[in-house]
């Protein structure tokens, strides 16, 4: 009703406008024709010549149309100065409410601003290239009996219970290029992983990209400086080149133009970096940044094998570009035939090995939109933001609740104020844009500071405690300030239009005797509702940081299986790729030799799979008896690393030195697989053989039974497990084990120098501790952990500012009633008890309704709690515990003032 008064007072104003200008214009028409006769008649001109002096004398009807507008416009304008002069004064006199509001609402908007910037960067942002809505991405649907041999790549659940694959065969790429009339080229790329890369003889890591020759082009992407991936480079012959980017060029080489043409060492092979991309432009994904791209026909060679994948294995994702006027729907029609006889191709050069050989399901081709590049990293990153952002918008929620609480509090003690307005005849309109004009520039000014919030803030994403943060390219560009502008005017309204309309809304005669007589704002309902509000929503944040503090103590408490105390791991790839076995067997021995050689280091062991990093190998076996084939993780390892890493032996022996290639394959597996795969009877002497790879079918004895430890993760059930011997078969890349006297850390540089020595070609990755290491996968929960508990309690502090500014109020409101009753002979504990009953009113209420808020938001949660439910008994008696003593605590102190009243003073209150 208000919105439909406004627009009927802004529409009547316009008329009256117009009919100013045109009563003017007819007025100023009579002037000039009086005029134009008075000079015809008295000077004898010719009446042409009469009328034009006449007009030059009173000036055209334009001229004073624009002279009318323009006095209407100062007008507004001065009012409008006026309006902010008063405001600024307002402000002066109250600095207190001044700052509180404005450092509230910087809070607020800032947060919300800064989690828009990643949200802009990760889910809304285009890949900088050319014309991004003209590219397309492909991916398939996965059912259980899709002929797919081999895969390597990202995968989701999707939809109908189907899986969601985004990386094909090589094939498929040939039948794209060969079988279309709706796209003008096809491309594809794929993660080459680590690379180790040796530049002017230092070592280092980078992450590599495999593109074909036209990935570049297809893209539309130029080069900064020098030349990018052409299809001439595509080739087995070529010279091998590469392209770094331009985070890469200046970490790596501090922008040094004359890299260009310089040979650079990656895994071992040279290859001359012939181009740089242009800044901002890191891959075609929009969360991971990609320092070195090469050629994919260099996959081979780069390869720890040497040799090409087979084209039965799926390993390279796929984009086009469309063509003026094709559809993604008219694309998919085209190739899908071209897409089903390159699955059929490929599987039939599956190896023979291949698990369930008879299946004949055909994957379901899509066409996405290429616009942002590939959506699964992304979407992994869609879960924190989603929940970051409920949080951050929780919190701008209870600021403006808190706001507009106290507007409706500092509004009451202005009635008198507003009264005198509007008897001296001020519109209510005109009131109520004066009070809006205070609300927007705090909304201004605590939208100024937010930004420069969000700025600081931005970059949240790398602060908190995660496992493979994404590459987050957070700006605060003209996107965002128009986000941050919008919301400012929101809040602004949210908090600001309900108390000015209800300032406003007010009896002038009793209003002008006195502040304090019934009927102030804050004897209604609203107040209470909205403390209620808020009380139930920092509850509600209190639950979850309670269920989520408890998680990670429930982790803390897991039993490992192994000592993890004064570990120090990191990873090493030698990359070796002719002679593997004896060369990599002998490399490691001799690197081992050099690191237990450190002074402080006590043991050095390695295995190929790292401990709780949410890595895994699994491979079914078949134990020799005619038992069903089980899935096991397997874990090859050194001989010592059950000694090294605590795990005690059960039953039979340990690990051997002597436990080498040629002799007979044994292996150790631990209680769970023991009880599983062999039963009640002691396996020890047993054997039993992997089903698939390349060790199918070769018996291996069980020499021992290890004690059950944790494998992958924490919240994971022991899986069955079996150490393979690292001698026996020697794998690439290995994870090291250094435990040490004192903190692992310390001994970082001297273990590095030790492997330089060993081979200075060979870079150390992911250098950390084992209890590093294993908080790194709890990294959801804590980050989670953290920005509930810290949104928690600025919604508690800012709860408890409405209770303590609400009470305070009103035992002002209420001093005369507080006099008469203790002049009666009320003691101070019954006024005690008379002001505190209302925040025990609404402290219950909103607790109420907090606890049922927290039990259904919880649940969004349940994936990331661990031995604890979403309705947690003992996590909501805290934040209730919480909750209560600290709104009691704010509001006992107006109430406890209240209760040391002179009666006499009271009494002549006014």
């Amino acid at each position: 009703m208000a919105l439909l008064a406004r627009m009927r007072s802004f529409w009547r104003n316009a008329l009256h406008r117009s009919e100013m200008e045109r009563n003017m214009s007819d007025e100023l028409q009579f002037h000039v024709a009086r005029r134009a006769e008075y000079l015809v008649e008295r000077r004898g001109l010719a009446p042409e010549d009469a009328m034009r002096i006449a007009r030059l004398e009173f000036g055209s009807v334009e001229k004073y149309k624009e002279e009318a507008r323009q006095s209407l416009g100062l007008r507004l304008f001065d009012e409008l100065r006026g309006d902010l002069r008063y405001a600024l004064r307002t402000f002066g006199r109250s600095k207190g409410f001044t700052a509180a509001a404005i450092a509230t609402l910087a809070l607020g908007i800032g947060a919300n601003t800064a989690v828009f910037s990643v949200v802009d960067a990760l889910l809304l942002r285009k890949l900088p290239v050319k014309n991004p809505e003209e590219l397309v991405v492909f991916d398939w649907l996965r059912s259980p009996d899709s002929m797919v041999a081999g895969y390597s790549g990202y995968g989701r659940s999707g939809p109908a219970g189907l899986g969601i694959r985004t990386s094909f065969s090589p094939l498929t790429l040939d039948r794209f290029r060969e079988h279309t009339a709706t796209l003008s080229t096809a491309f594809a790329f794929s993660p080459t992983g680590t690379l180790n890369i040796v530049a002017d003889r230092q070592v280092d890591t980078a992450s590599g990209l495999f593109v074909t020759g036209n990935y570049f082009a297809g893209l539309g992407v130029p080069a900064l400086v020098g030349r990018t991936v052409s299809p001439s480079d595509d080739r087995p012959e070529a010279e091998p080149v590469a392209v770094i980017s331009h985070r890469y060029w200046h970490r790596r080489f501090a922008g040094d133009p004359r890299i260009l043409g310089q040979p650079i060492n990656v895994n071992r092979l040279s290859v001359v970096i012939v181009g740089i991309t242009p800044e901002g432009f890191d891959g075609p994904r929009m969360s991971e940044s990609y320092d070195v791209t090469l050629p994919i026909a260099l996959a081979a060679r780069l390869s720890p094998t040497g040799r090409a994948r087979s084209a039965s294995v799926w390993w390279m994702q796929i984009m086009g570009r469309l063509k003026s006027g094709a559809t993604r729907e008219r694309t998919l029609a085209e190739l899908q035939p071209g897409f089903a006889e390159s699955v059929r191709d490929s599987w039939s050069l599956r190896p023979p090995d291949t698990s369930n050989p008879t299946r004949n399901g055909m994957p379901q081709l899509r066409v996405r939109p290429g616009a942002q590049g590939p959506d699964g990293p992304r979407l992994d990153a869609q879960e924190i933001l989603v929940v970051v952002f409920g949080v951050t918008a929780a919190i701008l929620l209870i600021v403006c609740v808190n706001l507009a609480n106290l507007f409706l509090v500092r509004a009451s003690a202005r009635r008198q104020e507003v009264s005198v307005r509007l008897t001296l005849g001020a519109s209510r309109w005109r009131v109520v844009r004066q009070l809006m004009t205070e609300i927007l520039l705090l909304a201004i000014v605590g939208g100024s500071g937010g930004t420069a919030l969000a700025w600081w803030g931005k970059d949240f994403m790398l602060w908190l405690p995660l496992r493979n943060t994404p590459i987050v390219d957070a700006r605060i560009d003209p996107r965002v300030l128009a986000f941050t502008a919008g919301l400012s005017a929101i809040t602004a309204l949210l908090f600001g239009i309900g108390p000015a309309l209800r300032a406003t809304r007010t009896d002038l005669g009793p209003s002008l005797k006195s502040s304090t007589q019934k009927g102030a704002v804050t004897r209604g309902m609203a107040t209470k509702v909205l403390l209620t509000v808020q009380v139930a929503m920092s509850l509600a944040l209190l639950v979850g940081a309670g269920l989520l503090v408890r998680t990670l103590h429930n982790f803390s408490k897991v039993d490992v299986g192994f000592i993890a105390d004064h570990v120090l791991v990191f990873r090493i790839d030698p990359a070796l790729q002719t002679d593997r076995s004896s060369r990599i067997f002998d490399l490691y021995e001799r690197m081992t030799a050099a690191i237990e050689g450190v002074a402080g280091v006590q043991s050095c062991t390695m295995a190929a799979m790292p401990l709780i990093a949410r890595s895994e190998w699994e491979e079914p076996v078949q134990p020799e008896g005619g038992r069903v084939a089980q899935n096991a993780f397997v874990q090859i390892a050194r001989w010592n690393f059950l000694e090294a890493m605590g795990i005690p032996l059960m039953l039979g022996r340990d690990l051997s030195a002597s436990d080498t290639q040629g002799r007979p394959r044994v292996a150790i597996i631990n209680e769970t697989m023991a009880q599983q795969v062999f039963g009640e009877r002691s396996p020890v002497g047993r054997y039993f053989h992997f089903v698939n790879g390349r060790d199918r079918d070769v018996r291996i004895e069980v020499i021992g039974v290890a004690r059950d430890s944790k494998y992958a993760s924490l919240e994971q059930r022991v899986p069955p497990t079996v150490f393979i011997p690292q001698a026996q078969v020697p794998p690439s890349g290995m994870t090291v084990f250094v435990r040490t006297a004192s903190d692992p850390m310390s001994l970082g540089s001297a273990i590095r120098e030790a492997i330089r020595q060993t081979d200075s070609t060979i870079p150390l990755a992911d250098m950390k501790t084992q209890q590093q290491q294993i908080a790194e996968t709890i990294g959801k929960p804590r980050a989670f952990a953290l920005l509930t508990t810290v949104s928690g309690v600025i919604g508690l502090l800012l709860a408890c500012i409405g209770l303590y500014s609400t009470v305070s109020f009103e035992t002002m409101r209420r001093t005369q009633e507080i006099g008469i009753r203790m002049a009666l002979g009320a003691r101070r504990s019954d006024v005690l008890r008379l002001v505190m009953r209302q925040t025990i009113v609404v402290v219950t209420i909103g607790a109420g309704i907090g606890i049922a808020l927290a039990v259904a938001a919880s649940r969004l949660i349940k994936s990331l709690l661990f031995g604890i439910a979403p309705s947690d008994p003992v996590a909501i008696g805290l934040a209730l515990a919480v909750l209560i003593a600290v709104a009691l605590a704010a509001s006992y102190v107006p109430a406890h003032r209240a209760s040391r009243l002179d009666p006499t003073q009271a009494l002549r209150y006014e």
